[in-house]
């Protein structure tokens, strides 16, 4: 019964439930799918994370996109979606995760390219983002979705309207 209980507080469970779902969202030359309760295991290049702290997102300003995003990455050789998102998250921001979650698969078209992945959600018990580094410069924690995003697919607009 606790655990039930501790599953429904879950801050990602808004995004989670409700079973298998698509979600189309579109931008200027982008359109993005995102496939709710299915992975994306064979194919896939990239783990996305969406770090949470306090009722905040977590984000870092990517240098050579000159925007905000979320902290996340392609897979090394070998390395699973799961690996590639703690690594990531770890590389760009400097926190640790407890245990992330599953949240959707994405499939995202840009300028006649296709980029695909998993997005995984955790809950961050403490902050110290690491210095600027040859990607990132500066890590932050938004409340509302920032102006200057490197993806003007609406992805980020809807995490934070379904996650606070």
């Amino acid at each position: 019964m606790l655990i039930e209980k501790r599953r429904n507080r879950h801050p990602f469970n808004k995004l989670i439930q409700g079973g298998e779902r698509l979600v189309q969202l579109e931008g200027l030359n982008v359109r993005t799918w995102l496939h709710f309760n299915s992975t994306m295991e064979s194919g896939s290049c990239s783990s996305l994370v969406l770090p949470l702290l306090n009722g905040r997102l977590v984000l870092v300003y990517n240098l050579a996109r000159k925007g905000w995003e979320i902290p996340g990455g392609k897979l090394k050789n070998g390395e699973t979606q799961l690996e590639c998102a703690k690594r990531e998250l770890l590389e760009e921001t400097g926190l640790v995760s407890g245990d992330l979650v599953f949240i959707c698969s994405y499939l995202v078209e840009k300028d006649g390219r296709q980029m695909k992945g998993n997005i995984f959600g955790c809950e961050i018990t403490a902050f110290e983002p690491v210095p600027d580094g040859i990607e990132t410069s500066g890590v932050g924690l938004f409340k509302n979705c920032p102006n200057k995003v490197t993806m003007d697919d609406g992805f980020l607009q809807y995490a934070f309207k379904e996650l606070l």
